[in-house]
């Protein structure tokens, strides 16, 4: 629920968490995920979940003792803004044929990451990042801040 790699222990942390971002994110359509059924040992039931929030779809683990939320992971796979391109959106990948001006990937990255701030300018520059598909972004850059 939050944009951080973060991990709350105990009612307090847990309600300062969800009470800073319930209001924003407001879960919904809580479910277990199809084909994965929800199992029971030693007393602690476990099931993979779905879910949704204001920014976009989610997937998880729970595991429920006693009827209480034991554990909860959570991971955004989606946002809602921006969809990952599939079909025809996707970025163009391999250029089949022979032409003599055809440039290697090597070359074609070693143009844009020259031109990349001087003559281009990057659509978005990302500081951090856990997971990205290439052809999300047009332009990317190493450079840490």
């Amino acid at each position: 629920m939050t944009w951080n790699i973060a991990t709350m222990e105990g009612q307090t942390a847990i309600a300062a968490m969800l009470t800073a971002q319930l209001a924003t994110q407001r879960p919904t359509g809580w479910h277990i995920t199809q084909g994965e059924p929800a199992e029971e040992a030693g007393g602690v039931v476990q099931a993979w979940i779905g879910f949704e929030t204001a920014t976009g779809i989610g997937e998880g683990h729970i595991r429920l003792r006693d009827g209480k939320i034991h554990t909860l992971l959570t991971s955004l796979k989606g946002l809602r803004d921006f969809p990952e391109p599939v079909g025809t959106a996707r970025a163009p990948g391999v250029v089949h044929g022979a032409s003599a001006t055809r440039q290697t990937w090597a070359e074609a990255r070693a143009a844009e990451t020259a031109s990349l701030g001087h003559t281009t300018q990057p659509e978005v520059v990302i500081i951090g990042c856990i997971k990205l598909k290439v052809g999300q972004v047009d332009h990317l850059t190493e450079t840490a801040v």
